[in-house]
């Protein structure tokens, strides 16, 4: 047994005696056996105290003065002490009409202690029962605390089985997967190869492809200048470069050439000069206009305008312009299925999330309205209709399905 501390160790063997130590040490069934001994002492012992008579006894008759002598009393008993009381009976006076019994005794009428030792038995008896209770109740204690030892042993066991057969799993698990991942690293292997040597005869294949372009093209160039001095040559190829479309090269990309910001120094936006704003400049001679045709003292009159250019040219900046700055006027009305909720700032906009219908319903509405308008300019009132008619414009952006814009 393991102790808390010294003075549990002390306090724990003063309570235990030499005998239950030595008990303690003997095996179950020793300890068994040996409390039943115990038991069986005990109750020989008490049923031999249990018989006999532990003193001398005296019987005796009373002598009744006609002669008659009565020994028992009422219920049949015989009157009888012990000889101790009988002797001090005697000192002290006895009566005369008092005999001893000579029938149930000698002549004196002493009957002689049957079991002298009667205390010695019983003394025996209850020393074998408390014996035979302590080393039970001493077995039980050993029990009580050999039951969670016994219960942890047990679960320990089952633990240990149960690791075992879940690593004899794992082990076979094991070898499946690594039978699995070394098949499967295989058959990678084979596709990586296939898969190398199809890349190879596809870069074979394009490179013959090419130098047989190239040759075609050098056999095209001298079918083309045959005839032709070194100079005339030359200067066919510097033509060739001017018109033909260059490769990308180094680093560009579609996106890069096609940006107009790289077309611009990067350097700080400077204001521009009230006197160099006045007019409009031309860009250049394939794309002049003249943004004073749209006539700023009525801005709505004339035809419709298509703006029409490349991408990322200015083409919804342009019209930001001429819808902000020239016309000015409340009615006007976006249509654009790619809006970004951003491009046109405060204007109204239909068709945001590439909804058509919602731009049919629009354009529904301002037929509506300009109908109503025109017939109100029919039946003569040009007050203030006639400006509001004047002032309805509509922005069409990339909406194909709808050419009355």
């Amino acid at each position: 047994m393991s102790y808390l501390s010294g003075n549990h160790q002390d306090l724990a063997e003063s309570q235990q005696s030499a005998l239950m130590g030595r008990f303690g040490t003997l095996r179950f069934d020793q300890r068994l056996l040996t409390i039943a001994a115990t038991a069986a002492l005990g109750l020989t012992c008490s049923a031999i105290a249990w018989t006999g008579e532990s003193s001398d006894r005296v019987y005796f008759c009373l002598v009744h003065p006609n002669q008659n002598l009565q020994c028992f009393d009422a219920q049949n008993r015989p009157f009888r002490m012990t000889r101790h009381h009988w002797e001090n009976w005697k000192q002290q006076g006895m009566p005369s009409y008092i005999i001893p019994n000579a029938k149930a005794g000698n002549d004196q009428g002493l009957v002689p202690a049957t079991n002298p030792y009667k205390a010695a038995w019983a003394l025996s008896a209850f020393l074998g029962f408390a014996t035979a209770g302590w080393m039970l109740r001493h077995l039980q204690h050993e029990e009580a605390k050999l039951a969670p030892l016994e219960a942890l042993a047990q679960q320990q066991q089952e633990a240990i089985a149960d690791m075992a057969a879940r690593a004899a799993v794992v082990e076979a698990y094991r070898e499946v997967a690594i039978k699995q991942a070394e098949l499967e690293a295989d058959v990678e292997l084979v596709r990586h190869e296939h898969l190398v040597r199809l890349g190879h005869a596809e870069l074979l294949g394009e490179t013959e492809i090419e130098i047989a372009r190239l040759e075609a093209e050098e056999i095209k160039f001298d079918a083309q200048t045959a005839g032709l001095s070194e100079a005339q040559k030359q200067e066919y190829i510097e033509f060739l470069k001017k018109v033909e479309t260059p490769y990308l090269s180094g680093t560009q990309t579609l996106d890069s050439i096609n940006n107009p910001a790289d077309k611009v120094a990067a350097a700080k936006p400077e204001a521009i000069a009230p006197e160099a704003a006045e007019k409009p400049q031309k860009v250049s001679d394939e794309m002049e206009f003249d943004i004073t045709r749209l006539n700023p003292s009525d801005p709505t009159k004339g035809k419709n305008i298509a703006i029409v250019a490349g991408q990322g040219v200015g083409k919804t900046t342009l019209a930001l312009y001429i819808a902000g700055e020239i016309l000015q006027s409340p009615d006007i009305q976006v249509y654009d299925l790619d809006d970004d909720r951003k491009t046109w700032g405060n204007l109204p906009v239909w068709g945001t999330g590439d909804d058509a219908s919602q731009i049919a319903g629009a354009m529904q509405a301002d037929k509506d309205l300009f109908e109503q308008r025109t017939q109100q300019r029919i039946e003569g009132d040009r007050s203030e209709n006639m400006t509001s008619i004047s002032s309805l414009l509509n922005v069409c952006r990339y909406f194909y399905p709808l050419p009355s814009c």
